[in-house]
């Protein structure tokens, strides 16, 4: 019997992860979220190419190697390669083209 109780618990703790995931985010909260992505968008040349890399975040207890997928920009200036983070959502056409 002990054993049943023991994985429900399991079970129960790893429902209570996922739902924090899913949790509602608030409005004020998920503006800023919104509009920081947006700031971010602005300063990214046209010619810039966007690509989607995983992150390795170097915690040596994290169970996930790997996060993300997030994007950059890549674009060439004076010669030089410069990289900027865009955010965790592909910008849309629209705000590409600005």
């Amino acid at each position: 019997m002990t054993g049943n109780t023991n994985r429900g618990i399991i079970r129960g703790s790893i429902l209570n992860d996922i739902w924090s995931f899913f949790k509602p985010i608030p409005w004020p909260r998920l503006k800023k979220k919104i509009d920081k992505q947006l700031e971010r968008n602005k300063n990214v040349p046209s010619n810039a190419t966007i690509r989607q890399e995983y992150v390795k975040c170097g915690k040596w207890d994290c169970p996930r190697c790997e996060h993300g997928p997030y994007y950059y920009a890549y674009w060439k200036e004076n010669g030089k390669l410069r990289k900027k983070y865009i955010g965790e959502y592909l910008p849309s056409m629209k705000d590409q083209t600005n």
